[in-house]
C-alpha cells in the first residue's frame, strides 16, 4: 500500500516537473490580499464581540471570594431545604 502512495507522488513531482515553469507571483498583490483578508476576520470577530455571539465569547471562570461565598450559601440552603421537606 505505501509503494501505491510513493508512486502517486511520483506522478505528481514529475507531472509538476515537467512544466519547469516558475510562478509569477507579485507581492504586492499577495500583500494586498494578505490585508484585506486581515481586515475582514478582524471586522468578522468585532460584529461577533458587538452582536453578542455566545460561541466567539470567552466565559471567566474566575470567582471572587464573595461570588463563591454566595454560591456556597445556596447549595447549602438547597441541601437544607431537601432534609427538612
Amino acid at each position: 500500500h505505501a509503494d501505491h502512495n510513493e508512486k502517486k507522488l511520483d506522478d505528481v513531482d514529475n507531472e509538476a516537473g515537467d512544466e519547469n515553469e516558475e510562478l509569477d507571483i507579485d507581492g504586492d498583490e499577495i500583500l494586498s490580499v494578505l490585508k484585506i483578508f486581515q481586515k475582514r476576520r478582524e471586522d468578522d470577530i468585532n460584529n461577533a464581540e458587538i452582536s453578542g455571539n455566545p460561541r466567539n465569547k470567552k466565559r471567566s471562570n474566575f470567582e471572587t471570594e464573595e461570588q463563591i461565598k454566595e454560591r456556597v450559601q445556596k447549595e447549602e440552603n438547597k441541601f437544607w431545604i431537601k432534609i427538612t421537606t
